[in-house]
């Protein structure tokens, strides 16, 4: 038989064989001195590592992979992580603007789209005398009455 391979002497050692497998693996182990070696060192590291114990329970270890998942958060924001309460204003800033510069855009572009410079009149009578609705209705009425 040729030498196992390194996975197969540690599954020989972990269990992970059958026991037909298990036999033809501790012959050719007693046969040959590298193999031997090998099953040693393995056998003495599992013995190494069972012994060992955690230096962290399970609590300490997931509070320091929390700490630790925040502090690349904000590495990746660039340090501008914001609370809630920060983004909710600001958003809410931004959805302002964004509304009042729609707003002076459609009243502009309204120019633009009208066929109809009798508008651009009513426009004008608003934005000077700023009346109320009725006596802008009548003015216009009259202006136009006139021409």
């Amino acid at each position: 038989m040729r030498c196992p391979t390194e996975k197969q002497i540690s599954s020989l050692v972990d269990g992970e064989v059958t026991e037909s497998e298990a036999a033809v693996l501790r012959e050719h182990i007693r046969q040959c001195s590298h193999c031997e070696r090998t099953l040693d060192t393995m056998v003495r590291l599992n013995a190494a590592l069972g012994s060992m114990r955690p230096e962290l329970d399970s609590e300490s270890l997931a509070r320091r992979v929390k700490t630790r998942i925040n502090e690349e958060r904000e590495k990746a924001a660039g340090g501008m992580l914001l609370p809630l309460w920060a983004r909710v204003a600001l958003v809410t800033a931004l959805v302002t603007i964004a509304v009042g510069l729609g707003n002076a855009a459609g009243t502009r572009m309204s120019h633009f789209y009208s066929q109809n410079p009798q508008e651009h009149v009513l426009e004008q009578l608003v934005a000077a005398s700023n009346p109320g609705f009725a006596s802008v209705v009548m003015d216009f009425g009259t202006q136009e009455t006139a021409q």
